[in-house]
């Protein structure tokens, strides 16, 4: 041990109000050693047996997941780390790797801290000072990653979803790009054809009335029939493509009788240029609605974004409309839903009145009630069941899973801080902890009831 080793300690930040006889006792109770690039400061699951003190050298602190390292923050020399006088640390929650060709450090064992606490005050209130400022940035650390993790996780499941409906826009719109560039020839045929007035202005009566009403919901056998049967018809009166033609043809609600109807106006040598002309209408507004819906469901998806995220409020209490919070987390966490093979049961009270609250804070609310009834059915599907309701004075909500239930052993912890049963990397234990904290601020109250096949979380707001 060197006297400018000792001078280092003494000269910390946590040592500056602490008497020179405390710290030369712990000089001399620890020891000074050096590890090389690679080797562990600490591992976790490991005993925490040590005080460490970075007098030379960088660690970083990690954790080992399926996908490699999880790199969790950076050390170097001042850090103060690992066990500490009444902490409840057992084994390490971590991985310290030292990065530097080499590194130094002071280390005091365990079995010293029974002496620092009888004998040492002023060094054992320094120390507990630092645990406690320690908990509160790790806490804020977990908070922040709690909620980035639940961002990353909305991310992920909208770029899915708009994923969907611009491949849809780009697909139909290449398609109506090729479809259009086939107008010259069918514009050819159809000058071919000598109609009356009269009878073309039945023909575009016919297609008018078709397109003013919404296509027919068919089931598969039933809409497999309807198109059998009018490509027999088609093909009976020339048409060679006539399952093609079938397929758009029943999509719009065409029958068979309205194609005769269609044959008697045109007659045998105008039939067929007649139907080229009505498919390519056809498709053409298929396209054009794809396109349509698409670009609604971008839009319906960017309005739930924006009032998830409240980005065009202020962050202060105002009315909070429950349902809306609860849809608009349902539309951002569909791709997972279908992932996980659950269906959902929402049923929203209409009626229901706003309460004074924090919007973006109480969509985080919903947002981990679901996350968490979703991955509870992530193997075996099930029902996701969201009721709100109301009484004369209270506002109730409950998030329902059908998964495998919470065993009574862990029941007992899950509002607990770091607490979590998920793998890791997969959750910070602070979902449930952030959840009830928020629902207190709101003057509100949080239970669950569990059982094989029935979780249900119950939050009862008080009417303003």
């Amino acid at each position: 041990m060197s006297d400018s080793d000792f001078l280092f300690i003494q000269n910390l930040s946590p040592f500056i109000d602490v008497p020179e006889s405390s710290l030369t006792w712990m000089y001399e109770a620890g020891e000074v050693y050096e590890l090389s690039k690679g080797e562990h400061l600490f591992e976790k699951d490991a005993p925490a047996n040590y005080m460490h003190i970075i007098i030379e050298g960088t660690v970083d602190v990690f954790r080992a997941l399926e996908r490699g390292k999880q790199f969790l923050t950076e050390m170097g020399p001042t850090t103060l780390t690992s066990q500490l006088p009444y902490s409840r640390m057992k084994v390490g929650g971590a991985t310290g790797e030292v990065v530097s060709d080499k590194a130094r450090f002071f280390r005091l064992h365990i079995d010293h801290f029974p002496t620092m606490i009888q004998e040492h005050y002023e060094l054992t209130r320094a120390l507990v000072q630092h645990m406690t400022s320690r908990v509160r940035n790790y806490t804020q650390l977990q908070t922040q990653n709690e909620k980035l993790l639940a961002l990353g996780k909305l991310s992920a499941g909208l770029a899915h979803e708009l994923n969907n409906p611009a491949s849809a826009m780009t697909r139909s719109a290449s398609e109506l790009s090729k479809h259009l560039l086939k107008s010259p020839q069918v514009f050819k045929k159809l000058m071919r054809v000598e109609l009356s007035d009269d009878k073309i202005d039945a023909i575009q009566d016919i297609l008018q009335s078709k397109l003013a009403q919404p296509s027919p919901s068919l089931a598969m056998m039933q809409r497999n029939e309807l198109e059998e049967d009018m490509a027999d018809w088609l093909e009976a009166h020339g048409e060679e493509n006539g399952f093609e033609y079938a397929e758009h043809l029943v999509e719009f609600g065409f029958t068979t009788s309205e194609m005769e109807e269609l044959y008697n106006l045109t007659g045998a040598n105008n039939i067929r240029y007649t139907l080229h002309w009505l498919n390519d209408q056809l498709q053409v507004v298929r396209m054009v609605s794809e396109i349509e819906n698409a670009s609604k469901r971008i839009g319906d998806l960017v309005g739930s974004i924006k009032r998830y995220s409240h980005m065009d409020r202020d962050l202060d209490r105002q009315p909070v409309d429950i349902n809306a919070g609860i849809q608009s987390t349902l539309t951002l966490m569909a791709h997972k839903c279908r992932k996980n093979r659950v269906t959902v049961d929402a049923k929203l009270d209409e009626n229901l009145p706003p309460i004074q609250g924090l919007p973006g804070e109480l969509n985080q609310v919903w947002t981990n009630l679901i996350d968490n009834a979703l991955d509870a059915m992530e193997i075996n599907g099930g029902y996701l069941r969201i009721q709100t309701q109301q009484d004369d004075h209270l506002i109730k909500v409950s998030v329902s899973d059908t998964g495998p239930g919470i065993p009574e052993d862990v029941m007992k912890h899950i509002y607990e801080p770091f607490y979590t049963t998920k793998p890791q990397g997969k959750g910070t234990g602070l979902g449930l902890d952030i959840t009830r904290k928020i629902i207190e601020r709101h003057h509100a109250q949080i239970r669950v009831e569990s059982q094989p096949g029935n979780t249900t979380f119950r939050i009862t707001f008080t009417k303003e």
